[in-house]
């Protein structure tokens, strides 16, 4: 038996593993836990027969039902095979992550991530496919499809400026009482930044490619469509998916939302800065 807790978005995740593992050097940076935080509760089962009629015909990599004691989900692996199923509760604290292998579970992988970005949504929060930055104490949110230039953004202020990234691809939000928080999380794509820090979010711009630099607030009406469309949402039940649109309602409500028409310079990068700061 082996008992792992990491500390993400201010979520403690406690890993109970029916077999021992090591822990690697990524691991050993979000191996944490608070007292004080919401605690999601996953216990994991190997060698587990997963024959799910479902993925036959279900094309996604991830899918599930609701259950009368909550959801369960499936994930698939590359070869298109169910390798994890889920069981959570109606709250999502509660989980049985179950495998066709008895193998260690890759938690700051895919199955973790999966587990991560719903929990969230029980906790005022929501994953985006963004970059993140620290700077003077705001948190700043690069947000583009892959190969817009994000990464190339973000780079211009580690290099010129004193920012740090807290991520490089995958930030989370959470919304609390006193403000809204952008957090480092583990999963970083290919960029493979991150850092497990947290700080004020003050502003989300979003990248277009063009022949100059400009920074505009995007109109009310737009901001929603817009941002919703760079979040990681739960489309696999109706219910969740209200859940997530109602946080992505109420941070556009409080965070200022930029459209970024820049070319890949410096200038981009001071244009931001001179707005902002």
């Amino acid at each position: 038996m082996c008992n792992r807790s990491f500390l993400i978005g201010d979520i403690t995740f406690k890993v109970i593993e029916d077999f021992q593992v090591n822990p690697v050097n990524l691991e050993l940076a979000w191996m944490s836990e608070d007292a004080t935080a919401p605690c999601v509760e996953i216990k994991v089962v190997g060698n587990e027969q997963l024959k799910v009629e479902e993925s036959i015909k279900n094309k996604d990599s991830l899918f599930g039902i609701k259950t009368s004691s909550g959801f369960r989900l499936w994930l698939k692996n590359e070869e298109g095979r169910v390798a994890y199923q889920i069981d959570a509760n109606r709250s999502w604290d509660d989980l049985t992550v179950k495998m066709q292998n008895h193998q260690r579970l890759p938690f700051l992988g895919g199955i973790g991530e999966v587990i991560f970005r719903t929990a969230l949504l029980f906790h005022q929060g929501i994953v985006f496919h963004a970059a993140a930055i620290s700077h003077k104490g705001k948190g700043l949110l690069f947000s583009a499809p892959s190969g817009t230039g994000k990464t190339t953004h973000v780079n211009f202020w580690v290099q010129h400026t004193a920012a740090n990234i807290l991520n490089g691809d995958r930030a989370a939000l959470r919304i609390k009482a006193d403000d809204i928080w952008v957090y480092g999380t583990p999963w970083s794509g290919s960029s493979r930044q991150h850092d497990n820090k947290k700080v004020p979010l003050a502003g989300i711009f979003l990248i277009e490619q063009s022949s100059y630099n400009l920074v505009e607030e995007i109109n009310s009406s737009e901001k929603l469509r817009h941002l919703a469309a760079r979040c990681y949402l739960p489309y696999f039940d109706e219910e969740l998916m209200g859940r997530a649109l109602d946080i992505i309602g109420e941070v556009v409500q409080r965070v200022p939302v930029y459209r970024l028409k820049c070319r890949p310079n410096k200038e981009a990068m001071e244009k931001v800065l001179q707005w902002m700061f």
